[in-house]
């Protein structure tokens, strides 16, 4: 399984060679070929790095990060194929309701991150000294920040 996926991530690391070389700019304003080179990244990582089981977590998400990386990959070229033209517009409108969906998303975890940061300035209690004061809200915080993600 590892020989597949080192050859499949060096057909991916020569695309992603060549084609900086002829359109540089255009390479490097693509969101796509960033994600490209993520993916190959978290691919060389997994196969370099082989898991152990102190890391055996860590492996895990990264792998997890690769497969929804590559089944993105994987979903843009489906669309791009010259014989699939009619499912084309549905990638398009995948992606779109994709990137409304992670705008919410984002201004979600801004407003539940500025709501938990309010109440632990208003409800830490100040009769503490300074010390401990400064660590409790700083602790307090990031437990809050820790459970909106």
């Amino acid at each position: 399984m590892s020989i597949i996926a080192c050859m499949y991530t060096s057909i991916l690391l020569l695309n992603n060679t060549v084609f900086p070389i002829t359109f540089l700019r255009r390479y490097f304003f693509s969101l796509e070929n960033w994600l490209e080179v993520v993916l190959i990244g978290l691919t060389l990582f997994l196969l370099l790095f082989p898991c152990d089981a102190d890391h055996l977590s860590a492996s895990r998400h990264v792998a997890a990060v690769a497969i929804v990386l590559a089944w993105s990959e994987w979903i843009t070229m489906v669309g791009r194929h010259p014989r699939l033209s009619t499912y084309n517009i549905y990638v398009t409108m995948f992606y779109k309701v994709t990137s409304t969906f992670i705008m919410f998303l984002v201004w979600c975890v801004i407003g539940t991150s500025n709501s938990s940061n309010i109440c632990t300035i208003l409800y830490v209690d100040t009769h503490k000294t300074h010390k401990t004061d400064t660590s409790t809200r700083i602790s307090s915080t990031s437990k809050r920040v820790d459970g909106t993600v």
